[in-house]
């Protein structure tokens, strides 16, 4: 028997390894350039003028503020403290993360496009990875946000003969200032 005391010395010197848990990289945290964190000023510089600029008031245990919300198409920006950017949210195509995420893309494309694994996790209709610490962010105050579908495909005899799982909306928002 001296096989099996072998083996489970192997294993206790060398556990099994998992892989690492999955986190979203700093630089992804953008929708068309936009940062979180990112000066009004910059915003605008970057993105021209919205299509609109509305007003929202609030209140927290830091005190009352502001907060700015620039409309683009497909792309919501809301400037709060420190006239910086607090939360993004894409609802249309033309938003784009850096590595091409986009509204409207399969499940599996994104999963790809950002190095994530599949799991059964990512069957909900909302994804939230965790934030990297590869980046000046800090990712305990940070949230992302992948917003799923399923969308059907064409139909013979009354059944589905396709359905797939479609992002229709990022969220990028950070607490704090």
């Amino acid at each position: 028997m001296p096989l099996p005391l072998a083996v489970a010395v192997v294993l206790i010197l060398h556990p099994p390894t998992r892989a690492p848990d999955y986190c979203l990289r700093q630089s992804e945290a953008a929708l068309n350039g936009v940062h979180l964190a990112m000066p009004h000023d910059s915003v605008v510089g970057l993105l021209g003028e919205p299509g609109s600029r509305t007003t929202r008031r609030g209140e927290d245990d830091g005190g009352a503020y502001e907060t700015l919300i620039l409309a683009y198409p497909g792309l919501q920006v809301e400037v709060g403290r420190e006239e910086r950017v607090e939360r993004m949210v894409a609802t249309g195509r033309a938003a784009r993360m850096p590595t091409g995420v986009r509204v409207g893309q399969r499940l599996e494309e994104v999963l790809r496009r950002l190095g994530a694994p599949e799991s059964e996790e990512l069957e909900e209709v909302t994804w939230s990875p965790p934030l990297c610490e590869d980046g000046p962010l800090d990712p305990v105050s940070v949230t992302i946000a992948f917003s799923w579908t399923p969308v059907q495909g064409p139909f013979e005899t009354g059944r589905p003969l396709n359905q797939v799982t479609r992002l229709v909306q990022i969220e990028l928002a950070r607490q704090g200032p």
